[in-house]
This record gives C-alpha cells, structure tokens and sequence, in this order.
C-alpha cells in the first residue's frame, strides 16, 4: 500500500554507492533490460537529467576524496604544555636594569657653569673646584666598572650580547609533529598535520563506549551519547565486493550485498567512501519541510477535503454499502483511493484543492489496494503522475473468467480515463485475514512502487508469490516467494522492500535484479492489514489486525504501540511526516484520520 517510485517500466534505477581501496563512490544500476521497451511504448520514461530527490536514501555518488571533511577551523587541536610561550614578551636582563638604575650619565656631573663661576673665587674657591672635578671622575670610573662587571655575567654562549639571551627567553619551543602519541583522544586523527575530530575517516581513534560515531547534522564526526538528542550511528559492517574487497559500511550505511557495495541509510541521503571505508552524508536531524500540501483532512461530510463522500464513500451514487479500501498519494500530493462496493468500483483521486475526479473500474470487479507514485526514491515532490491499483475478485464474488475480466494488477490511464487490468491472473487467490471479510482478502496484495521506479505485487499467480510488474509490457518476474500470502508490502531502501504476511511475518524481499535471499525482520503479534515506511526517520509502521497501530525500528527492534484506529482499515504515509488511516469502508465506518509523526531524529514512536 504505501508506495513509491515510476511508472510502467522495470527500470531499476538504484543508486547504490559503492566503496573500494581508491577513494571513490560509483552508482549502480539493475540490470533489467528484459523490461526495458515498456516505458518508451506509454511514453513513461522518466527524464534522462532528472535529479533524485534529495531524500532517496541513495544520492548522486559524490567523489570520496572531495568528500574529505577539512579540519574545523579553530576545532580541535592536541594540547601543547609549551603554547603559552608566545604569549611572553622579551624583557631586559635584571643586570641591564642595574646599569640604568646605577650608572649616571653624563648629565649627572656639575654643569660647566657652576665649575667656571667657582674659578674666579678665592683659594677656598679652588680647593672646591679641584673636589668636584675629582667626584665626576670617580662617577665616571664607578660607571665603567659596572658596565664591565654586567658583560662579564653575561652567559658564555651568548657571546657577550646580553639582548640576545633576551631573545631566546622570549621564542616558544617548537611543537611536536602530530602523531598518535599527542593525538589519541576519541575520533582523533592527524589530518594535514594538525590533531583533528572525525571518528568517520580511516585511521581515527575509536570512539569509547558508550559514545558512538554521529554522521548526524548537529554533530557530524564527532563521538557522542546516543542517548543525547540526534544521534545519527550504526555499527560498521563489512562487506565484500564483487572483487573480493572487504569494504566497512561504517555509520549511516548499510552493505547491498548483491552486487556488494555499501549504500544510504535513512535519513542519510548519500555515502562518501575514502581507503575501503564508507560513511552516510547528508544525514538531516530535522524533518525536511514537505514540498507540496495534500488535500485538508477535513470532517465527515466536509467537502472538498479527504472526508467528503463523493472522495471517501459513495461519490456521486445517493447510497452505498462501502467506499473507499485504500488510500495513497502521489508525487504532487493528490489523494488517491480504490473503492470496494457494490456494483461497479473506482477509483478516485482528490486534488490538493479540493477536486475530485472519478475512474470507473471494469465489469463488477472489486478494488483492493492503489499505489500512487511518488517519486525518484520515494519522496514527494515528483512531476511524474503514475497509478496502479488492483483487481479482487473471491469465490462468491461473481468474478467473470476472462483475461480482461478478473483479478490482477491495473494501471490507471488518466488521458483516456480506462482503467486497463494489464497482468490478469489465471488464478483466483485468497485468504483467511487479516480483514476477515472474502471481498477483501482477496486477489493480489502488497502493491507498491520500489524505490527503483518498479511496480511489486504478490499472491498474482498463487499465494505467497511476490512479482516485479510491468505494466506497460504486461510482463511479471518473480522476485521473492514466501510460505504465507502476501497481505502488505512497502519499499524499503534501493536494494530492498518490506513485504507483510498472513501469519504476522515482515520480511526483506530483493528488488528486481538482486539475487539476494528474503531475511526474516520480524514476526508481528498479528496479522498487518498495512505497512510503511517513513521515508525520512526510516521506522516502519503497521496496522495490525486488531486495529493497533504500532512502529519499529528498521532492524525489526524497539515495537512500539503508536495508536489504536477506530476500525480495520489500511495505513498510508502522506507529506509532511503524517500517518494517514482509512478505514476499509466495506462494512466499516468512521473517518479518515492522521498521526503526526516525529519531526526531529532520535528514538521514535
């Protein structure tokens, strides 16, 4: 149900970063060439220059050695006992200070005045003149003398320059080069020879326990509590490539073990890799603003908003025993939704505006699950417009054996305003749950666009099977096949997709052009009628079969209870971080509802 990615074609679009020895980061792409004519046939190629969004979870490859983070300036640097030395100012020696103190000066003797005037006196006068001259001669001597005494102490490398002592008092010892012994504290390395933090590059010291290494935006590269605000880490793992190369898929990565080659994890939105190790970037804390409002959410009855009837229940028919069993929307935040009542169904899709229009379904078909498509990599803000949804049919439902007339996997073609099934399925399947209803669990499920712009669905031949889907050739692919039926299904990351089964399981299935196996998540305490993924946090969400509304980590860890909803229905992640419910309006009632989810990274419900 919560879906994403393009249009009719197998194009695998996954940009899967990869690391090696040298410092680089490439992109990989899928091979599906067996599905490649598809999109050129509907005209649905996406643009050969369009961007991925910034939240795909696997961003443009950017070069590792330009991805380099330089030293912070003023950031943090080994201590230096001696780097108080500059700051001294060169003083004169205590015997400089004695000679200026001591040694007068010329301007110390008698003015010659005073000696003349004393000439022209009597003998006494004489006798007086004779002293003065003597004192001035001693004064002298004394001067002399200390001057002499003054460069004798002087040390005898200074080669007798008392300032040049000075000098060398006043020059601060040289620093050590940057080694590992001055530059050992957590996540320090020697990066242009001077002792800087970022536990993300090779050779940094490890970060001690319980910090851990942060690629988060408030504190990128530096060892943190992970108990403390945004902590964006996960253990590093290795991962072999196709060469044999152990690469480490280090914080805020994950190793795609098919071709082998570490790619983003959320909220991460790229990888930079330098000397075999790999590190997320562009890693937000913050829930990046929505690019496009969808429609109000409104009251029972408003209209114009996503509860008003002719969107959620009858449309324009004066009564009705349901409406509509699944919500989506898709990339310019439109509401799209796939109805389950009697007589003909459709499907409806309600403009941010308040307008909705109104596709009518084939036969007496009934609708099981829409998948609108929101973009490269899953976010919202996609010029592209592409909708699937599914034919049900059960065994009491009156289904009409013909290719054209029966369940399977539909496109809605909104210029000519037909609703096509392009993979009818040979076989009618269904199951016991989760909703307890035939109409309703029944057909194909798990439909969701991947983040490689392919379409998935399961239970299209037989129970459990899980198909790649192209709706444009009308050809299908097998990716995955459980034990169980396939109830839900969402993507995941590039290399992945989260797939719900019938006895409560969640496991990882392969994209299309992965030969990876299905792992195991998690097994859920009931059955999902729903699953998505929050497409910047990175939790995962469900609705269980008795009506709780619980998350989990991505590892399958840390279940929590979020809500319980007003009735079984189905989930759908919507723009701006919300959490949208719909109940399966076949025999349910109630209105559509939101969830705020969280809006800064850390531990989540």
């Amino acid at each position: 149900m919560p879906s994403t990615a393009h249009p009719m074609s197998m194009l695998a679009v996954a940009a899967l970063v990869a690391c090696s020895n040298p410092p680089v980061a490439t992109q990989h792409a899928a091979d599906t060439s067996a599905f490649g004519s598809a999109l050129d046939g509907l005209g649905l190629r996406p643009a050969k220059d369009a961007a991925p969004d910034a939240l795909a979870g696997d961003a443009t490859p950017v070069s590792a050695q330009d991805a380099l983070p330089e030293p912070v300036e003023g950031g943090d640097v080994a201590a230096d006992d001696d780097a108080t030395g500059a700051a001294d100012t060169a003083l004169p020696d205590a015997g400089d200070a004695a000679t200026a103190d001591a040694a007068p000066g010329p301007e110390d003797s008698p003015p010659a005045a005073e000696v003349q005037a004393a000439d022209s006196g009597t003998a006494l006068d004489g006798a007086a003149a004779e002293a003065s001259e003597t004192k001035a001669e001693v004064a002298g001597d004394i001067k002399a003398e200390i001057a002499s005494d003054a460069k004798s102490d002087a040390p005898a490398d200074s080669q007798g320059d008392a300032s040049a002592d000075a000098k060398a008092d006043a020059a601060p010892d040289a620093k050590p080069p940057c080694s590992a012994a001055n530059c050992n504290g957590p996540g320090q390395l020697c990066q242009q020879g001077v002792c800087a933090t970022d536990c993300r590059l090779p050779g940094a010291q490890p970060c001690q326990a319980p910090a851990v290494c942060d690629v988060g935006s408030e504190h990128p590269g530096q060892c943190v509590d992970p108990a403390k605000g945004c902590v964006v880490s996960s253990p590093s793992e290795g991962c072999a490539l196709a060469t044999g190369v152990i690469v480490q898929c280090g914080p805020g990565t994950v190793c795609d073990a098919d071709p082998g080659q570490c790619i983003a994890a959320l909220p991460c939105a790229g990888v930079a890799c330098a000397a075999g190790q790999c590190w997320g970037v562009d890693c937000p804390c913050e829930r990046p603003p929505a690019p496009c409002e969808p429609p109000p959410l409104g009251q029972p009855g408003d209209k114009g908003t996503l509860n008003d009837p002719v969107f959620a229940k009858c449309g324009t028919l004066s009564s009705c025993d349901g409406g509509i069993v699944d919500l989506d929307f898709d990339g310019q935040c439109g509401a799209w939704g796939a109805t389950c009542i009697s007589g003909p169904d459709y499907v409806r899709h309600l403009s941010p505006w308040g307008e909705v229009k109104q596709y009518t379904g084939i036969t007496n078909l009934n609708m099981g699950e829409v998948a609108a498509l929101q973009g490269m990599g899953g976010v919202f803000g996609s010029a592209d417009s592409q909708v699937a949804f599914t034919y049900t049919c059960c065994a009491t439902c009156g289904c009409i054996s013909t290719p054209s007339s029966q369940q399977g996997v539909a496109w809605v073609d909104q210029k000519s305003g037909a609703l096509p099934n392009k993979i009818p399925a040979n076989t009618v399947t269904s199951g016991s749950g989760p909703f307890g209803n035939g109409a309703l669990d029944a057909g194909p499920q798990g439909l969701t666009w991947g983040l490689d712009l392919v379409l998935y669905a399961g239970n299209v031949g037989k129970n459990g099977d899980y198909h790649a889907v192209d709706l444009g050739g009308a050809q299908k692919s097998v990716v995955a096949t459980f034990a169980s039926r396939v109830v839900a299904a969402c993507p995941f990351d590039s290399a992945r997709l989260a797939v719900a089964l019938d006895n409560g399981e969640v496991w990882f299935a392969p994209v299309l052009g992965k030969a990876t196996k299905p792992k195991l998540i998690i097994k859920l305490p009931k059955t999902p009628t729903s699953i998505a993924r929050d497409p910047w946090h990175g939790r995962l969400y469900a609705q269980l079969s008795d009506n709780t509304v619980v998350s989990l980590a991505p590892d399958g860890t840390d279940l929590q209870q979020l809500a319980t909803a007003g009735a079984k229905g189905r989930i759908a992640m919507g723009p701006g971080g919300w959490l949208y419910h719909v109940p399966a309006y076949y025999g349910s009632t109630g209105p559509i509802v939101r969830w705020a989810l969280p809006k800064k990274y850390g531990k989540a419900n």
